[in-house]
């Protein structure tokens, strides 16, 4: 790909889901990687913890995350009672617990009641 970019054929190098030893690889192998899409969201927050977030401010890769809201979860509508299809991944215990307890204040944000304001997530 890097060659590819030198060459004008490709403007840009980016990359999806990586992890951060992959992420550092890619890095070795473009060293003009541009930009990294994780998912990413108040509840799904790995790549504040593993180093990834860090790693990318300070190698200049931008990141577009994708699934911010969580799928829906985090809109205010999603209520743990909420039957998602089996093979939908919000229909886990796991998901609608953490989005339920993101409702009714967990322990970084909430939502207003039903989004009454207009601002479905609130930071405490």
């Amino acid at each position: 790909m890097e060659t590819l970019r030198k060459q004008g054929k490709v403007r840009a190098i980016g990359v999806s889901n990586y992890d951060l030893e992959w992420l550092r690889g890619a890095k070795r192998a473009a060293p003009s990687l541009a930009s990294l899409q994780p998912p990413y969201s108040l509840i799904q927050r790995r790549i504040e913890k593993d180093g990834t977030l860090a790693f990318c401010r300070e190698n200049g890769v931008a990141l577009i995350v994708y699934s911010p809201l969580e799928r829906g979860l985090l809109t205010g509508k999603v209520t743990p009672e909420r039957k998602f299809p089996p093979d939908d991944h919000r229909s886990t215990r796991r998901a609608k617990r953490r989005a339920g307890g993101a409702q009714r204040g967990g322990d970084e944000f909430h939502t207003d009641a039903a989004g009454a304001t207009g601002n479905p997530v609130r930071f405490r």
